[in-house]
């Protein structure tokens, strides 16, 4: 190990080895975070202070616990539950895998907007899987093209036809409705 400051570039960087105190950003909640059996190096001249691998996880973890985040076990079970793979989950959430995959092991960290999603996620999948389908581009046209044999498909029953658009967005539904109201009319004229 060299003992020169990255910082200041003097040669006076220690190792340092005992109970680490970090003071948090204002945006953490709490006031100082102390870490036992910690080992990290600080500069003497600077008071830079590098933390090694184990040690920055430690910190990330904490931070990541008092901001009430998922841990990297709860985001796990969350996808266990729904039976997704990392790399669905992942697509699901709109994030790379590899983003995805190191917040399952805990190497590093999502925020709270991430947080956010896979709690809505683990209460309702099926909300995002509505989404995905309504960002298919070929989606609309696949509807219209429905739209125009409904009549034929549903056999002419009219409530049949009429249990169609619940799952669907406001602008299709009221699509789907105009459509109904056009059958059943064309119907009472006929």
């Amino acid at each position: 190990m060299t003992n020169r400051c990255p910082i200041c570039g003097k040669e006076t960087l220690v190792r340092r080895q005992g109970e680490f105190s970090f003071d948090l950003p204002e945006n953490v909640p709490g006031k100082t975070m102390i870490l036992p059996d910690a080992t990290w190096d600080e500069c003497s001249a600077c008071g830079e202070q590098i933390l090694s691998h184990e040690l920055n996880e430690q910190v990330e973890r904490e931070a990541s616990r008092r901001w009430g985040l998922l841990q990297p076990e709860e985001v796990k079970g969350i996808r266990a539950r729904l039976g997704l793979t990392q790399v669905q989950m992942a697509e699901l959430l709109g994030v790379g895998e590899k983003t995805y995959t190191r917040w399952e092991s805990g190497k590093s960290y999502h925020n709270t907007s991430s947080d956010n999603l896979i709690r809505l996620v683990a209460q309702s999948p099926e909300l995002f899987a509505r989404l995905n389908a309504q960002r298919d581009p070929a989606r609309r046209k696949r509807i219209a093209e429905y739209m125009k044999c409904l009549e034929t498909i549903k056999g002419g029953n009219l409530l049949a036809m009429a249990a169609h658009g619940g799952e669907l967005d406001a602008g299709v539904g009221e699509v789907l409705r105009k459509r109904l109201r056009e059958i059943i009319d064309a119907r009472k004229l006929g």
